[in-house]
Order: C-alpha cells, then structure tokens, then sequence
C-alpha cells in the first residue's frame, strides 16, 4: 500500500510529528513525504538547492516539488480558478494516482486534492493553524480550506482532544492521536556547550530550570520572571528558536536550537523543567511534545494548567496563576515523578511514537479493508 503523505514541515527540519509519523508509517506501507513546494518568492534559499530533489531512505522517499510558479499561498484567497496549485497537481501527478491513500498534514494542501475522489483522504490536525499566523488573509484561507478538509476526509486524527467536540459534529471518523516521545533518541547522551555549562552552574550551587523549545508570543516570560524573584540561586536555561526580543535578565541563558539527539541529554541536566505557557485558548489545543519528553526523563516539571497537562497531574507541578506558581517554586522538590522504573518505562511504552503509529495502522487498515469490501 502506498501512501501520498503531505507534511507542513520539511524533512530536515527539527523533527516533529509529521517526520516521526511518516517514518513509523513507512515500516508498514510505501510512504511518498512530499515537503511543502519551493517557491522562488518565499524560498530562495532552500529554492536553490532542493528543486525538485528526491531523496530515498528504506521505504520512505522525501519529494521536493517545485514551486517555481506559484505565488504566495495567499493568494488563493482571491484565486477562483485554482491556477495558483496548478503547477504543483502537474508536479505531483505521479504521486497522487499511484498512491493508495493521501494524507494530508495542513489544510493548505487541500486544492491539490479537492478535486480527487477515489483516492482515501486523511487529515492529521496537529495544531489550531489559523491560530499560529497573525497574517489576517492567512487566517481566513486556513479556516476556508480546513472546513472544506474536514468535510471531504475519510480519516481525521488530531492531537488535541480539544478538537474532537466541533470536528465530530461534522465527520464522525476522527480519532485522538496524542503526541508522543522518541524512543530513537531518549537513551542518547551527548556531551555539549550546554551540559557544561549547567555542570558547572550546580558546582556553583545554582538550582538549573529549564526550557526547551521555541520561544513566541505563547511563551510567558512573566512567569519566569517570578521563578527568578522567589530565589537568587536558580537559573533559568532556554533552548530554541528564540522569535521575540530576548530579556537582560542575567539569570537567563539562551541557547540556539540543538540536534534532536542532544535533546534528552540537555533536559537530563535540568533540575526542573518548565512548561510556561501563556494561559489562553490557544494553550488548551497545544498537546506539548516537551512535556513527554520531560516526563520520560522523570524530571519534576512545572507546567500551565490546560486540557492537555491535567491528563497528566499525577506527575506535573499545574497551575493556573502567578500566585499558585510561586506557591509552587517555593515547595518544589528534586524528587522523581515517577517511583519505580517499572512505572516510568510503562509511561515511555505508552507514550512513544511507536506505539501511535500502531493504532493509526490499525485504523487505517480498517478504512483501506472496508472500502475495498465495499468496492467488490
């Protein structure tokens, strides 16, 4: 069976959902990842050196079309005709009618597929898109095209449970797939600038918080500013992209973005780690990839109360204020969440990507199984 599989992100990216998904998929079936098209307009950089580049590892094979045509996603906004896709349906032809299933990771692929009928359509929501752009024009063509997806797809898998209320009412095959931790990478460790250096900020005996991923307008810099006012001997290390002017703040030490494999290593090191997120409606769609990755290095973690962190209480320091949060760093202790490594490693067993990609397999079997039966 193959699999036309349309990823947001391209392959080379920090790996995330799509790349681990498409890999676990590809033990399975034949998986075409096709990465978001190279406009010359919004890509040179990458335009120049991945054009039409293949690239082929086991059963997956990575797909760069050419977006040399194509201008601006936004424009579709105002395009009727459906011109601005075009080029990229011809580039993808191959693809499309020989695959068996066509997954779809972001609503904006949707125009290359609208007109499709024979083919399965699954839809993995991974985030409230339309949320993550302040680009108005954005906003309104990702609302346009998800309500157009969600209506034409065969299989809808989300990773929020936030999302299963409203998208049920209208497509009753969707399925909560929650992120997950990489088993690939959680026993790697690797000695880098930054273990170092928290190394030698506990010699000093500093209490090291930490924080890993990118850091935007979600990100609540008021709360680590109250972490840092209750005690002069913590730090705070920040790892990630880094969208927003940074703080002077001397007790906060910013670092770039790492290797996924330096990951676990890093957090490893941390004393506490943090989950200090705005709290608002966008937190409660957020199913935080850091926070398993904490968690199955049984660190004591501090993180915003939402949805999705109080499916996990039992093992996060939750809060909804400023006031509760204090209350919390003043009594947080360096005890392990999890008491045995027996419950840890059940934690890890249930929450690694191997074990998600088992169930979308199964469900997929299922659909690829009954259409066939209905077919004959």
């Amino acid at each position: 069976m193959k699999i036309a599989y349309f990823s947001p992100i391209y392959w080379d990216d920090l790996k995330q959902r799509p790349q681990h998904l498409a890999e676990q998929l590809s033990k399975k079936f034949e998986v075409y990842y096709i990465e978001p098209s190279l406009s010359f307009l919004s890509n040179k950089g990458k335009w120049k050196k991945k054009l039409d580049s293949n690239k082929m590892l086991g059963n997956l094979k990575i797909v760069t079309p050419s977006g040399m045509f194509r201008l601006p996603k936004v424009i579709e906004l105002f395009d009727f005709t459906g011109i601005n896709s075009l080029h990229e349906k011809i580039k993808l032809y191959k693809y499309l009618t020989e695959c068996d299933m066509i997954w779809l990771g972001s609503p904006m692929y949707f125009p290359i597929i609208k007109n499709i009928k024979s083919k399965i359509i699954i839809y993995d929501k991974m985030d409230e898109y339309q949320s993550l752009t302040k680009n108005p024009l954005m906003k309104l063509l990702l609302i346009k095209y998800e309500k157009q997806l969600i209506n034409r797809s065969d299989l809808i898998f989300i990773s929020s449970c936030s999302f299963y209320s409203e998208i049920s009412i209208k497509n009753k095959e969707v399925f909560v797939v929650n992120n997950a931790v990489d088993l690939n990478t959680l026993y790697v460790e690797i000695e880098n600038e930054i273990t170092k250096k928290i190394d030698n900020l506990k010699k000093k005996g500093y209490t090291v918080f930490g924080y890993i991923g990118t850091i935007d307008h979600w990100f609540d810099y008021e709360a680590i500013y109250k972490i840092l006012e209750l005690n002069k001997n913590i730090k705070i290390v920040l790892v990630g992209r880094n969208n927003i002017k940074k703080s002077n703040n001397q007790n906060i030490l910013y670092y770039d973005p790492i290797r996924k494999e330096e990951v676990f290593s890093v957090i490893r090191k941390f004393d506490v780690c943090l989950y200090t997120f705005k709290l608002n409606d966008l937190i409660n769609t957020i199913n935080p990839v850091k926070v398993y990755e904490y968690l199955s290095c049984n660190k004591p973690t501090i993180a915003v109360n939402s949805i999705e962190t109080r499916r996990f209480s039992k093992y996060l320091y939750l809060y909804n204020s400023y006031h509760e949060l204090i209350n919390i760093v003043k009594n947080v202790t360096l005890e392990k969440p999890f008491k045995t490594e027996s419950e840890l490693y059940g934690f890890i067993k249930e929450n690694c990507w191997n074990s998600r990609a088992e169930y979308i397999q199964s469900k997929i079997m299922d659909k690829y199984i009954k259409d066939t039966l209905d077919n004959t």
